[in-house]
């Protein structure tokens, strides 16, 4: 197995023909009344994954190749990418399919295709929302100058006594009120 795409496989002879990775970072950049701005770094951008096959008919049906394709990019989901010595790519969506048909059969059926498919890295909201939240929870506190203010103890107060029913409708907390029957 050459590469992985979610449920689909390619191996030996259909294996991409070249795979491309493409990585970005971005910097915002800060206007200097006096100098050149700068560059303040902002974080990764989503990774690009390029791929080129050629589907022949000497090994394989071309046409169910780019079908099951077109069923990955139709899905409309994101599938995990695993490269065959097991090395995790990430989820990736298909943005981009194109195909050329470089022989013909006299019937018109095509022979041989060479396909590109063009990925965009998935990133799960959530895990974005964890890794900020540990990125917080590590980061330094900033200090203050001046005086501190002193810490408020917690007092204990006895719970407010339960309200009579009146009209048929019992408080049932502070935000709602039911009516009984």
């Amino acid at each position: 197995m050459f590469i992985l795409i979610g449920p689909v496989g390619y191996a030996r002879l259909m294996s991409p023909t070249a795979l491309g990775l493409d990585t970005r970072v971005s910097y915002a950049e800060h206007a200097v009344t006096d100098g050149k701005p700068l560059l303040q770094f902002m974080g990764h951008e989503l990774d690009r994954l390029d791929l080129d096959f050629c589907f022949h008919v000497d090994f394989c049906d071309p046409t169910s190749a780019w079908s099951e394709l077109m069923l990955l990019r139709d899905a409309r989901m994101a599938f995990p990418v695993v490269m065959g010595s097991g090395r995790y790519l990430g989820f990736f969506v298909i943005t981009d399919l194109a195909r050329t048909a470089t022989r013909m059969s006299e019937t018109g059926e095509m022979e041989s295709i060479d396909c590109s498919v063009r990925m965009r890295e998935y990133v799960d909201p959530e895990q974005l929302q964890t890794r900020e939240a540990q990125q917080r929870k590590q980061a330094k506190a900033v200090t203050s100058t001046g005086t501190r203010k002193p810490r408020m103890l917690a007092v204990n107060i006895p719970p407010a006594p339960s309200p009579p029913k009146t009209g048929g409708y019992t408080a049932v907390s502070t935000k709602s009120i039911v009516r009984q029957t």
